[in-house]
């Protein structure tokens, strides 16, 4: 596939950015942040699929739908931190384990050419910052708080299965986790 075949793949992928967008204002504004969020991942979870049925899905796209989820996810942390300072320290261990997954995920791709494919423990620690950033939204600083440690632990804990498979070949040039 050529570099101008990628095109619509990363457009399209590219194009859940404005959601995260979207969602920090709500969070920022102390409006609900529900529908936003469940926007978001629904696009997250339907773009890749929609790829995938045409086959159009790419190691560069699925690298782009890496760097687009965190890149959502710091900026949705940012509205909550504006919003909550107070919940500082769980938002700095998601961001951490948030750039030690991409690390792990880049050097695995350095130096084996494979792209990382999350799994469950990807997607249970994205639903549980997503509960945090959707807490963010309400007047409860302690609901926050606890929403937060209980996300930053879940984040933390399901962070170590991106060692799983590190720098070994994986069939179908894709490290799934």
């Amino acid at each position: 596939m050529n570099s101008f075949q990628e095109i619509p793949g990363i457009t399209l992928t590219m194009a859940r950015y404005p959601l995260a967008e979207y969602v920090a204002k709500k969070v920022k504004d102390r409006e609900s942040a529900t529908l936003g969020m469940l926007a978001l991942i629904t696009a997250d979870i339907y773009d890749g699929k929609f790829l995938r049925r045409f086959n159009a899905d790419t190691p560069t796209r699925r690298v782009a739908d890496g760097v687009v989820d965190q890149i959502s996810i710091f900026r949705m942390g940012y509205a909550v931190y504006r919003q909550h300072p107070e919940v500082q320290l769980p938002l700095k261990l998601m961001a951490m384990r948030a750039l030690a997954v991409g690390a792990i995920n880049l050097a695995h791709y350095l130096k084996t050419g494979e792209v990382t494919k999350g799994g469950k423990c990807q997607k249970v620690s994205n639903l549980a910052i997503a509960a945090c950033i959707v807490s963010a939204a309400r007047d409860s600083e302690s609901q926050v708080r606890q929403v937060s440690w209980i996300a930053a632990g879940v984040s933390a804990t399901t962070g170590l299965a991106s060692l799983k498979g590190f720098g070994k070949q994986h069939d179908g040039k894709i490290r799934q986790l």
